[in-house]
């Protein structure tokens, strides 16, 4: 009997589909907890996603667990685009399973954005400048610890909640100037974490 025409064909190796780097996960795990802070996840919801998070193997799990967290500005920051078109100066910090900490003379930017899970972020801006006006620091956070330092001339603003949590400030020594003023303004919500603010 002739051989059969396809005993010369070759095995089709398995397509392999590229790791998922760990920053990729955590930038997943960050975006589950932040839709978690700001109440679109239930408990519940949210437990599962992280452990379908860490147990996804491609980008495209990963995708489907966040597809519906699309990040949104904060609130201040969407005042300031609509009002001026103009999107403020931003900077982002996260602590994702580690912790950061940062201090010395720096220029705040006009929204200090903190995202902490399960980690710790402790900020020394007692000799940073802060630019006239307002200046935002909208913090998340899930089972961290985020802890501030401001410099006694800066007026506090407290918009920020916690759930099963802390968020408090606690800064002295304010003087109130009509020219130059500059107003710290806290806004957010942390989930079984605490947030100090001191000076």
């Amino acid at each position: 009997m002739p051989d059969s025409p396809l005993g010369d064909l070759q095995p089709v190796p398995p397509l392999r589909l590229p790791a998922l780097s760990p920053a990729a996960r955590e930038q997943a795990v960050a975006q589950l907890s932040d839709g978690f802070a700001q109440d679109h996840l239930t408990l519940d919801e949210f437990e599962y996603r992280v452990a379908a998070a860490y147990a996804a193997t491609t980008l495209a799990e990963l995708a489907t667990l966040t597809h519906d967290l699309a990040r949104s500005p904060s609130s201040a920051s969407e005042e300031s685009r609509l009002a001026t078109g103009v999107a403020p100066q931003t900077t982002q910090l996260s602590a994702v399973f580690s912790s950061i900490e940062r201090g010395g003379i720096v220029d705040v930017p006009q929204l200090l954005v903190l995202r902490a899970f399960a980690g710790n972020i402790e900020l020394d801006l007692r000799h940073a400048r802060f630019a006239p006006g307002v200046t935002e620091i909208a913090i998340r956070s899930f089972l961290g610890n985020v802890e501030l330092k401001l410099p006694p001339g800066v007026q506090v603003e407290n918009h920020g909640g916690a759930f099963l949590g802390s968020f408090e400030s606690r800064v002295t020594g304010f003087t109130s100037t009509r020219r130059g003023r500059s107003i710290v303004r806290l806004t957010g919500r942390v989930v079984l974490s605490s947030v100090a603010v001191t000076n």
